[in-house]
């Protein structure tokens, strides 16, 4: 009580002191708003950014590691000093090739069953996280499997539709302009607009996706049935029909598929027909457009169907009669199958097993199995439960690490089936990595300056007290108050300082924020669409605490400087 009313005998220089101690807290309170602002772009950044570069595990997967070597070390075999003197300039022969050496770099992936059930345990158990804690924003499986979709152009004539996918070697990704979507509906929106219509609610609804400027390219437009030369509204491309046929009516006896051109009579009845559970009807339910802020797509432009789709037509294609014969069949693949490496230039067709054995030990030096071969033709059917790629799509860079790690105890535990995932965010996990450890290193060197000039200011301010009170002390001490009386006096002084202080700073920081905020926004041009100082209020009232306790350690060898005068040299004091 004494010591506060001697604080408020002297509101203005109370004040002022209390001003003074919080220079130091605005500083580290603005310094932790901004990082804390700057802290949640980033996460909002990972998120988005990741999306249009996720993890994936393929069949066949660039190993980034070699052949950033392998072109590193495909120069001449000669030794040369780094910065040579000489002013001439050098030839080699290059030993790389970027398309007939890529293949020596791939990783043949084998996906077993095993793999994809320890995934997919992965998967349930984030799904039972909480949103802060998740680690997926999804996680997907592609198949071979190229369904047979047909409809109906501007002219009415039936045409198949261009269903076959582009398996990226790179990234592991497939596209093509009639593809599958990623399960997660909510991350599907989140970077995502519905312009037009409703997303998916039934299995065979599909949704169209448009560039940023509502196009789509006249070939894709033709592919899809839509005459490409005549303009149209979004409700002329809503519920248009696209019907997908199963093996049973695709297949016919001898295992030969249907062609448009020599059995577009049985095609049309088919395609006719009302009641056939072999046909499908799909249509497209929305048109969806990227939102206008995010910085990667998803999707390329065309198609998209539902998972739920793909798994519907697994489980009747598996009972299909071509599917039962390939089980029974070791020795042929009894579709045309395609070992497809596109980004490898290679695009070699196989008539049987054995060929394509004989190709990937070639090729990749790997011994396919029987059983394993006669997998590939199950994909090429829909009839198989084994994906030829797995994606996942991580939240953050730390989560894609646990998602790296999780893949790499796979590895640990089974040294006869290695895999080899593609990671394109690598570098950029890196460099990002790297730039936010020294923004955080210099926000720490500021706070810390911050917080030292606070602590000596503070320590200076009690000793002037002491000074000023040298007279008051000896009168306290004459009159029967001890050493420790002496020292709480001056500690509760500047623990009211301190209080002051702290809620002061607090308080100043959080109204600069808001101009902060707005100068960056109109710097930036558009960048940062959120506020990027802000500060939390566990930081305010932990800055609050950090300023009671500086202040009380900054005053503690002040207070015992007035404890030890001698009370008759302190009455003296004028």
């Amino acid at each position: 009580m004494l010591s506060l009313k001697n604080l408020i005998s002297k509101k203005g220089r109370t004040f002022m002191t209390s001003f003074a101690g919080s220079i130091g807290i605005i500083g580290i309170a603005l310094v932790l708003a901004v990082s804390n602002g700057f802290s949640i772009y980033i996460n909002d950044l990972q998120s988005t950014t990741l999306a249009g570069y996720p993890i994936s595990v393929s069949t066949v997967t660039v190993n980034l590691d070699s052949l950033r070597q392998g072109m590193a070390d495909s120069g001449s075999d000669e030794e040369l000093p780094e910065f040579p003197d000489s002013d001439e300039i050098f030839s080699y022969d290059s030993e790389f090739n970027m398309i007939t050496d890529l293949a020596k770099f791939s990783q043949y992936n084998f996906i077993s069953p095993e793999f994809v059930e320890y995934m997919q345990a992965y998967k349930d158990e984030d799904d039972e996280k909480l949103d802060t804690q998740k680690t997926l924003n999804a996680m997907d499986f592609s198949y071979a499997y190229e369904m047979p979709v047909y409809t109906t152009n501007s002219s009415g004539e039936i045409i198949k539709v261009n269903t076959s996918l582009e398996t990226s070697t790179m990234s592991g990704t497939q596209s093509g302009i009639f593809s599958e979507g990623l399960s997660n509906a909510d991350f599907v929106q989140s970077n995502y607009d519905v312009i037009a219509g409703t997303y998916p609610k039934e299995v065979t609804d599909l949704v169209l996706v448009v560039d940023s400027y509502n196009r789509l390219p006249a070939s894709l437009l033709e592919s899809l049935g839509i005459d490409s030369k005549e303009s149209y509204t979004f409700d002329d491309i809503l519920n248009k029909e696209y019907k997908v046929f199963t093996n049973n009516i695709y297949y016919k006896q001898d295992y030969t598929a249907l062609d448009i051109e020599n059995d577009l009579e049985t095609i049309t009845s088919y395609y006719n027909s009302q009641e056939n559970s072999n046909v499908i009807t799909c249509k497209i339910s929305a048109i969806l457009r990227i939102k206008e802020d995010n910085p990667t797509s998803i999707y390329s432009e065309g198609i998209k169907y539902s998972p739920l789709l793909t798994e519907h037509l697994r489980q009747i294609n598996k009972q299909s009669d071509i599917a039962k014969a390939q089980l029974e069949n070791t020795e042929t693949l009894l579709v045309p199958f395609v070992f497809n490496v596109s980004e490898l230039n290679m695009s070699i067709p196989f008539s049987s097993i054995s060929s394509l054995i004989s190709f990937a030990k070639t090729s990749y030096d790997i011994d396919l199995t029987i059983s394993q071969a006669q997998q590939y033709g199950l994909q090429m059917l829909g009839a198989s439960d084994i994906p030829v790629a797995i994606t996942l799509y991580p939240t953050s860079f730390d989560a894609k690490e646990e998602i790296a790690n999780y893949i790499q105890n796979w590895n640990n535990t089974h040294p006869d089936n290695q895999i080899v995932y593609s990671d394109q965010t690598a570098f950029l996990t890196e460099t990002m990595g790297q730039m936010v450890d020294i923004i955080s290193y210099v926000l720490i060197a500021f706070a810390s300056i911050s917080l030292v000039v606070s602590s000596i200011m503070i320590s200076i301010i009690t000793y002037v007290s002491v000074i000023e009170r040298t007279k008051e002390i000896g009168v306290l001490r004459s009159i029967g108050a001890r050493k420790k009386d002496i020292s709480r006096v001056f500690n509760a002084e500047t623990l009211i300082i301190g209080l002051c202080s702290g809620i002061l700073g607090v308080a100043v920081s959080f109204i600069l924020t808001f101009p902060i905020s707005a100068i960056v926004k109109n710097v930036a041009g558009g960048t940062f669409t959120a506020n990027i100082a802000v500060l939390s209020p566990i930081s305010a009232l932990i800055l609050v605490a950090i300023s009671v306790v500086l202040t009380v350690i900054a005053g503690f060898i002040p207070a015992k400087m007035a404890a030890k005068k001698d009370p008759v040299k302190a009455l003296r004091t004028e």
